[in-house]
């Protein structure tokens, strides 16, 4: 059933089914990749509701948009127009058929974002629906411009194509991981951090050392990249702790938009017991845990942390070898 709703991923109400909302690209996200991909004739292979049709319109002079979801499309079309766009061709069919195949002949960039299970254990690129390998087979006669939205828990080495991989942060959060092949392909790995559209790319030698007095947080999405070698050169720092989750780097005070946050450091301690006679002494008020613990006893060791604590400051509390009391610069 259409209807006409709000989200924080859009600026007006739009018009969604069921789930299309789900699936849709956040505004931030799709105008950035419009802009990258901005051509004179765009195509886009299963546009779902329209997000990322909207922003192509407004980039490039035309767009071929094609869906099989009748009611998906129909939301795509009355989005277009919510938001003042009527350069779209919409076609509706399967996009591996002939028929539809013959209306993106004049593409000069094509775009998917292909369908994938949403719930597996193990992010696999070749389970995409279509195959990406047979939509570039299919429409390989009319360009070798291809862009592809895949999970972005896959790393750079499990990417079987010639083509530059690009993960996008949103908000400091892994959001997006685009691939560009043939005239798209700018590097062979990038970052892009959102709001700003800084690029990140390169190569650097990963260096290791000691805590120093700042400790920066490294973005996840430079961690998944394999880009931390660059930053390690370009502000001459150091990895001084790592985790399942995240990286800390160590060096001099540094801002930079590819660091999630940045630190001082406290204290190192053997026990907790001892980073509690820290957080004392710091007039502490809270201490949140940034280490890896049972959910359900998440709350059970942060209370008992924080018990007696009458200050009003907040540390973070990062667990290696030994516990790392710091707190946050931005």
């Amino acid at each position: 059933m259409i209807r006409r709703v709000r989200s924080d991923k859009f600026s007006k109400k739009i018009f969604s089914d069921e789930d299309g909302l789900r699936f849709a690209t956040p505004e931030i996200v799709a105008e950035y990749r419009a802009k990258r991909l901005k051509c004179n004739i765009i195509g886009e292979l299963g546009c779902g509701i329209g997000g990322q049709t909207i922003y192509f319109a407004k980039y490039s002079k035309d767009v071929i948009a094609a869906e099989r979801s009748e009611e998906r499309l129909e939301c795509a079309k009355r989005n277009c127009k919510i938001y003042g766009v009527s350069n779209v061709k919409f076609v509706h069919g399967d996009v591996m058929s002939e028929e539809v195949r013959r209306c993106f002949r004049d593409a000069e960039i094509i775009f998917c974002d292909p369908s994938r299970p949403p719930e597996e254990d193990f992010r696999d690129i070749m389970k995409t629906e279509p195959k990406i390998t047979e939509i570039m087979r299919f429409y390989g006669e009319f360009t070798e411009n291809f862009s592809f939205e895949v999970p972005p828990q896959i790393p750079p080495s499990r990417v079987p194509f010639e083509c530059e991989k690009e993960y996008v942060s949103l908000n400091h959060q892994l959001n997006r991981l685009n691939l560009y092949l043939g005239d798209l392909k700018r590097s062979d790995v990038s970052v892009v951090i959102l709001p700003g559209e800084y690029v990140l790319c390169g190569d650097g030698e990963i260096k290791y050392g000691g805590f120093d007095e700042y400790l920066h947080e490294v973005d996840p999405a430079v961690i998944k990249a394999g880009l931390i070698g660059v930053l390690c050169e370009r502000y001459n720092l150091h990895i001084c702790f790592r985790d399942e989750r995240r990286v800390l780097l160590s060096g001099g005070e540094v801002s930079s938009p590819f660091l999630k946050h940045s630190y001082r450091l406290i204290s190192i301690c053997n026990t907790l017991s001892e980073v509690k006679s820290v957080l004392k002494k710091m007039r502490a008020d809270k201490a949140i845990l940034r280490f890896k613990i049972d959910p359900s006893e998440y709350w059970r060791v942060r209370r008992k942390v924080e018990e007696g604590l009458n200050g009003e400051k907040v540390f973070h509390i990062f667990r290696g070898e030994k516990y790392i009391v710091c707190e946050r610069l931005r």
